[in-house]
């Protein structure tokens, strides 16, 4: 008879024997008997000898090595000794080793666990194939996922409240994470204030609580823990600034242009032989056609124009405004922005246009300038801020025209060769974007833009509004920045008396919610963290494939292997 051994994976005190051994260059197979003299009943906690009979039982644990590991147990049943215990046969346990049923040992189902919240089901499921843990479904991987118990974790003492999109613009839910522990504790279904006072009666102790600038938290928050101190985000406030900084530049749209002196080259004047240009497009160029998408593009502004046209003579009729937007199936903010400005703004794409550099390209590649790239950046130098893709749609008729006259057997050499050229000082006008007017206003230029905010800052010299809206956009960063709280109160003011109504809504807001917005000046609390973790929740929602449904992608988000013993 094989000697008896402990196998190390089983309970201390459960013995068994090795009865056989099989090796593969991937797997080894253990065939074990127990040799235990009693069991006991798991009903009545009472040991027996009796043996009632045998069978078999196959399970998969974790690899040995290179190679997965299968056992094959011999256990035995038997009778209770017990009259008074309604369970007569009972079988042998091997718990907390393994389940009853099960096909997988414990620590194995732990393993596939961790591989489903960390990976999702398909990525799990490839990943246990390499890790030698055996070929599994991703289905199972997801139902071991389903079934982890949640974490027990303390109520926090500082909250972080935020949404995330289920489906964006659609359907919202909302994320609480515990700032000191740096954890998500709970996803919720939606983002209404009855929700979160929900939440927050069934869970008493929290004290702080970031949120950002949404009525329903803040309603939530004050009506589920009333003695909790608000605290809104400053990520959300800059947000909320550069908005009103942006609307008053849509306002003067048509007007971000400045006068710009620029050093280019003059080409030398054109060989006799040479094809005269023209004085506008040059050469004869074919209208490209217009893709599905860019149609699309303008029937949508189309139709925009037509309802914001809609919006202004449904409310000069004396219609309210919570009519017109019933309606016409906008929202409030769209028709406060169709109030506030005139005509439809374009879309900012439509500005990066080559209508002001043409003629430059033209005459350089008249001049001999074949090379796209070289043209892109001389152009460029000279103010133009729109693709590179876009120069190319230009120059294809050309090099169209091109290759049609090197094929009639015109002789190349005839075309002009750029030749040595004179540098001159020129005075071109260079249209701003107005994102970046916006960014250079607010305070938040983009990297190596000191040209860019020399030309913003000649702008505001031409446009009052423009150079009041980046001193209250500069003066409140700087206050919130640095937490100085004791400006706030002036710079409202300020903001109140101006003639922008921009930002006179937003003195309005930041009124209303004026207790929360001096906590953000003053402590070090806020919502920062929380964005990470709902940009977290995104990468798995869509590693899922759309099967991130709010229970499975619940269980992913709070897990936390600590929590597996």
């Amino acid at each position: 008879m094989p000697p008896v051994i402990p196998f190390v994976a089983l309970p201390p005190d459960f013995r068994c024997e090795l009865v056989a051994l099989e090796l593969t260059d991937t797997q080894m197979s253990l065939t074990l008997a127990t040799v235990t003299p009693e069991a006991i009943c798991p009903r009545c906690q009472v040991a027996s000898r009796r043996v009632h009979s045998r069978y078999e039982r196959h399970l998969w644990d974790l690899p040995v090595g290179p190679r997965s590991v299968c056992l094959h147990l011999h256990l035995r049943k038997f009778r209770c000794d017990n009259h008074a215990c309604p369970q007569t046969i009972f079988a042998e346990r091997l718990s907390p080793w393994s389940q009853p049923y099960a096909r997988r040992t414990r620590r194995l189902n732990e393993d596939l666990t961790a591989l489903g919240c960390e990976n999702g089901g398909e990525g799990g499921a490839r990943l246990a194939r390499r890790l030698r843990l055996g070929t599994w479904s991703p289905n199972v991987l997801l139902r071991l996922t389903r079934r982890l118990s949640d974490p027990v974790t303390e109520t926090p003492r500082v909250l972080g409240i935020d949404d995330w999109a289920k489906r964006k613009g659609q359907t919202y839910g909302t994320i609480l994470c515990d700032l000191e522990r740096h954890q998500i504790i709970e996803l919720l279904a939606d983002r209404e204030a009855d929700t979160v006072a929900a939440w927050l009666q069934a869970h008493p102790g929290v004290e702080i609580i970031c949120r950002d600038r949404g009525g329903a938290y803040a309603d939530g928050a004050r009506r589920g823990a009333p003695q909790a101190v608000q605290v809104a985000d400053r990520f959300h406030l800059l947000v909320n600034v550069s908005e009103a900084v942006q609307r008053v530049v849509d306002r003067y749209r048509d007007q971000l242009s400045v006068q710009v002196l620029q050093l280019v080259s003059e080409a030398p004047a054109q060989p006799i032989n040479a094809k005269p240009s023209s004085k506008s497009q040059g050469l004869p160029r074919a209208v490209p056609r217009r893709s599905q998408i860019f149609a699309q593009k303008e029937l949508k502004r189309r139709q925009r124009a037509e309802r914001w046209e809609q919006a202004r003579a449904l409310i000069a009729q004396g219609l309210s405004r919570q009519a017109v937007c019933r309606q016409l199936r906008i929202g409030k903010g769209t028709l406060r922005r169709v109030l506030q400005t005139e005509g439809c703004p374009a879309h900012a794409a439509l500005w990066r246009t080559l209508s002001d550099f043409t003629d430059e390209v033209t005459r350089r590649w008249e001049a001999g300038e074949r090379n796209g790239r070289a043209l892109y950046n001389q152009i460029r130098a000279q103010g133009y801020r729109g693709s590179y893709q876009l120069l190319l749609r230009f120059l294809q008729p050309l090099r169209q025209q091109l290759l049609e006259a090197s094929r009639a057997g015109v002789s190349l050499s005839t075309l002009p060769v750029v030749e040595s050229a004179t540098p001159t000082v020129r005075t071109i006008t260079r249209r701003l974007l107005p994102r970046l007017v916006t960014r250079c206003l607010a305070g938040n230029p983009p990297a190596d833009s000191d040209e860019d905010q020399r030309q913003v800052a000649e702008l505001c010299q031409t446009i009052p509004d423009l150079a009041e809206a980046r001193e209250l956009a500069t003066n409140f960063r700087t206050l919130l920045t640095g937490h100085e709280l004791q400006k706030l109160a002036p710079w409202l003011q300020q903001a109140a008396a101006s003639h922008l109504v921009e930002f006179q809504a937003l003195a309005t807001s930041l009124v209303r919610d004026q207790a929360a917005v001096e906590q953000a000046i003053a402590t070090k609390w806020s919502s920062g963290q929380v964005e990470g973790q709902v940009n977290r929740l995104k990468l798995m929602k869509r590693m899922m494939y759309g099967r991130g449904k709010l229970d499975l992608l619940r269980k992913r988000v709070i897990y936390r292997p600590a929590t597996i013993t």
